[in-house]
């Protein structure tokens, strides 16, 4: 299996859960066992949209946002517009059903962290080596190669060598090595060399470790496992509220949505959404975008 990149504009993006390469129908066969899904097929044109609520509803259940609705506004884009036109043209082959059910596994993934390649395995490029590419989903081998491309361009290049290498490694236990592998659900990949770890629950320490995040949440000042702030709870310090609600007066408050006014000087005074394209800041009182969606032309699952 590949290891995670940058896309061609430098932009890395999230491809949850590995599992994936199991769904779908027989364009895209797998040793891999399929995960559980429920049947349905996803339209490429909606593919982008339902991809960013789905990873907007992970981020609520594990505490990083305030609503689904703000992420989903604040987000500007995570795949790239050349993919749907490569994928009308016959340049990528797009699996429906296999989008489908990657769209269910991000919604619906495990709390603590995300694996690989979720939505990748529903698209398969057809360029063959040395063929003109843009991006490196068009290519079999998965690799659009580019020379003297900076971080937000998005420069032609010509496909490498080979085939992809879709296999889905084996999911390692507690305390065994993840340098190769990904750890088992409900486990996460830490330190030098990396080992599987167990989150702590509600009451556990967070010092060393880390808090499962669909339950609880690590509190500074104790650093224990914790409920999860929600609205209301009182607060003082700036890391009372979480990582999703702001303190303001004294109590933990749903940040503003884009086009709302907001509290400058306060810890999240706006929702953000997901991906690099995903911030906003609170400018002259108000809550506004900052992307800009330079690079977002190069950016491909």
């Amino acid at each position: 299996m590949m290891s995670p990149r940058p896309s061609a504009g430098g932009l890395a993006i999230p491809m949850f859960i590995a599992g994936v390469v199991g769904c779908g129908g027989d364009n895209h066969p797998s040793t891999t066992p399929p995960p559980a899904c429920s049947d349905g097929i996803e339209p490429i044109e909606s593919f982008e949209q339902d991809l960013i609520a789905a990873q907007c509803s992970f981020k609520l259940r594990t505490h990083n946002v305030a609503t689904v609705e703000g992420c989903v506004q604040a987000t500007v884009g995570l795949v790239s517009p050349q993919l749907i036109q490569d994928v009308r043209g016959g340049v990528i082959e797009y699996d429906p059903a296999a989008g489908f059910c990657c769209l269910q596994i991000v919604g619906n993934g495990r709390c603590l962290s995300l694996d690989s390649f979720a939505c990748h395995n529903a698209f398969r490029g057809t360029l063959l080596a040395g063929a003109a590419c843009t991006l490196d989903a068009e290519c079999v081998s998965g690799v659009c190669s580019r020379t003297n491309c900076g971080m937000a361009d998005c420069c032609p290049g010509t496909c490498a060598n080979g085939v992809e290498d879709r296999t889905v490694p084996d999911a390692a236990p507690v305390d065994a090595s993840c340098a190769q592998d990904r750890c088992q659900d409900g486990l996460y990949c830490k330190g030098a060399p990396p080992i599987c770890h167990r989150p702590s629950g509600l009451g556990g320490e967070c010092a060393t470790n880390n808090c499962d995040t669909c339950t609880s949440f690590c509190d500074d000042a104790t650093k224990t496992c914790r409920a999860p702030p929600a609205v209301g709870d009182p607060c003082a310090g700036i890391a009372e509220c979480g990582l999703a609600l702001n303190c303001v007066n004294g109590q933990c408050v749903t940040p503003a949505l884009v086009g709302e006014p907001c509290v400058a000087g306060t810890t999240f005074p706006c929702q953000s959404g997901v991906g690099v394209y995903g911030t906003v800041d609170c400018i002259n009182g108000i809550c506004a975008s900052t992307s800009t969606g330079a690079g977002l032309p190069c950016a491909s699952p």
